[in-house]
């Protein structure tokens, strides 16, 4: 049975495994991490806690926990000119299912629970990462893409 239950703080291990596993399920190699990315995703967690409306969700599937997600109200890079009723941004990050529990629909469930979240404290908007396996669960929610172009600054790029 999928259960889906609001983290804790006493969850913080799972979810910073979850973040570093999200990492290397991209390719990163153990020696592009930093050497204390544990702790500053824990940082992170706490912070978003304190500031940002941080909420992190947590997938048992059969008593295992079996994936997660976070979500919050960001900091903006820039000023905010507009009332929040008009524009407010929620960010939904660090969605990770187990390799072995996906395809049960346990994302797609988590995701509900963010946007859930993110309504409730008045977001107007959700805006996220997707990697190219996630793209068709945010596309089958609306997700659309949006015009954010990056630049590589890496040396030989």
């Amino acid at each position: 049975m999928l259960t889906i239950r609001l983290a804790t703080p006493s969850d913080d291990d799972v979810l910073v495994s979850h973040y570093v596993a999200l990492w290397r399920s991209y390719g990163t190699a153990d020696h592009e991490f930093e050497p204390d990315a544990r702790e500053r995703t824990s940082h992170f967690l706490r912070e978003g806690r304190a500031r940002h409306h941080l909420k992190a969700f947590i997938a048992t599937f059969d008593g295992k926990i079996v994936g997660s997600v976070c979500c919050e109200e960001p900091r903006s890079p820039y000023p905010i000119v507009l009332r929040k009723p008009v524009s407010r941004v929620g960010y939904v990050g660090s969605m990770f299912v187990e390799d072995d529990a996906r395809g049960r629909g346990i994302g797609k469930r988590l995701l509900e629970r963010a946007i859930g979240h993110l309504r409730e404290i008045g977001c107007t908007q959700v805006v996220l990462h997707s990697s190219t396996a996630g793209r068709p669960l945010y596309e089958g929610f609306g997700f659309g893409r949006t015009g954010e172009m990056s630049l590589s600054l890496k040396p030989g790029s």
